[in-house]
Order: structure tokens, then sequence, then C-alpha cells
């Protein structure tokens, strides 16, 4: 299966948990899905197109048989492999992974290839999750107070999964979940949509400071 190196650019949102080991790895799925997620964040790269590989200069070895997870110490590993390429319009920014567990890459002139092992524990059910954020309760207001460390998490990884230098790089974000904050964007280079789902900050809501009438207010003209 031919994955971008944007695919495995969200293991960026892992992180170790002694209590849930899980979380510090990613999931791939047969159809080139890609996941991961921590205690707060859950996200997915979705599959590429079929026209995006075709000037990928590796062999596809084809569809995997069966959801694969993967460390973060892994994917950092294979990660390494993968060229940054400027010179072929991000083509060489690819990597074939089989059944075997055999990674292949290649900077343009020969192929390297290693030996990675899954590893075997249930992944997240993140099917569930993604349902009832992108499709749970409808709640009224637009006001959501979210952690700001879980963003920066988001934002950074997202960083590494779309990474893009032009002037617009588009993010849409919906509000309708009752649980969750979720974030769309897409790879202007690979065209992979990408999905986020935010857990929404818990506690008393933020007071907002009443100091800020001071950016709309009008203010008094000054007798002279």
């Amino acid at each position: 299966m031919i994955l971008s190196k944007a695919s495995l650019s969200i293991v960026e949102l892992t992180s170790p948990d002694r209590d849930v080991p899980v979380l510090d790895c990613i999931c791939i799925e047969p159809t080139g899905i890609v996941v991961a997620c921590n205690r707060n964040i859950m996200m997915a790269v979705l599959p590429l197109e079929p026209g995006t590989v075709k000037n990928v200069p590796l062999e596809d070895s084809g569809r995997l048989q069966q959801q694969t997870v993967m460390t973060s110490e892994t994917v950092r590993a294979i990660l390494k492999t993968i060229p940054k390429d400027r010179l072929f319009k991000g083509a060489l920014e690819f990597c074939d992974i089989d059944n075997t567990g055999v990674v292949t890459t290649t900077d343009g002139r020969q192929r390297h290839t290693m030996q990675v092992t899954p590893v075997k524990v249930r992944f997240p059910d993140y099917r569930t999750e993604f349902k009832t954020a992108l499709c749970g309760s409808i709640v009224q207001s637009i006001s959501v107070m979210t952690n700001r460390r879980r963003f920066r998490a988001f934002i950074e990884t997202l960083e590494k999964v779309c990474p893009y230098d032009g002037d617009f790089s588009p993010m849409l974000f919906d509000f309708s979940s009752s649980e969750y904050v979720v974030a769309r964007s897409r790879n202007e280079l690979t065209n992979q949509g990408v999905v986020a789902i935010i857990a929404r900050g818990q506690g008393e809501p933020m007071a907002i400071d009443k100091r800020e009438s001071i950016l709309y207010r009008m203010q008094a003209k000054k007798i002279t």
C-alpha cells in the first residue's frame, strides 16, 4: 500500500501514555485511512486518491489485509527515510508498506527498504467517536471552550500533515457537536482530506473580560 509522508506525519499527535500505551501508536486501515489520537484529540488522514500516486516511483504492493498498528517510534523511523522532495513536486514523499511489514522508500536514485513490526494491540474505537462528533447532538450556541494545549497539539500536527507554503491554507471548523470541535483541512499537494475531532474543554466556562468592549466601543470626542 502506498502511503504519503503527510499521512504518517499524523504521528505528531501521539504521546507516551503509561495507562494507555496504544495512544503512542497510529492505526493504518486497509482502506488507506491513517488515524492517531491522544486523550483529547483524534485525527484521521483520508486515503490517497488513485490519480495521486501515478507519478510515485514506487511499486504499489497492494491493499493491506488487516488493520495495522505501529508505535510512534516505528513511524518516526520510517519518516526519516522519506526525503523532502522539491525537485519532483513531492513525488518522492511516499512509501510503500506490504503485508509482511517491509517498507520501501526512494530518494529518486535508489530504493531503500526496512522491516517493521506492527504491534498487536486494540486501537481505540475511533469510528464511534467520529460518528458521535460528526453526526451527534446539535447545540445552539457557537461559543466553544477548548483547551489551548490540546489545540496547539492539533495545529502543530496539522502543519506536518498539510505542509503548504502558499498564501491560503483552508481549514473549516464545525461547532455543531455537543462534545467535540470538528476541524477539516486538506493537503494541497496530495489532495488528501484531514478531519479531526477535539474534545471540548471541561469545567466552568471562561468568563469574558468586560474590558473587551474597549475594542469596539465608540470613544467620546474630546471637546476643545
